[in-house]
């Protein structure tokens, strides 16, 4: 029971560095594209309010 739960600690623990890791890569992608997103959006929503006002 108890190597089992070792066993399943270490498991668990290198799940959360992949996840973290994964996460990471996942994120400053993310935030890449969100970033190149927000610019076009912003000037999008600029040509947008020029029209309005």
């Amino acid at each position: 029971m108890l190597s089992r739960k070792n066993f399943l600690a270490r498991d668990s623990n290198k799940w959360r560095a992949f996840t973290f890791v994964f996460l990471l890569n996942l994120g400053s992608n993310c935030f890449k594209t969100s970033l190149i997103n927000f610019g076009l959006a912003r000037q999008r929503v600029l040509k947008y309010s020029q029209k309005l006002f």
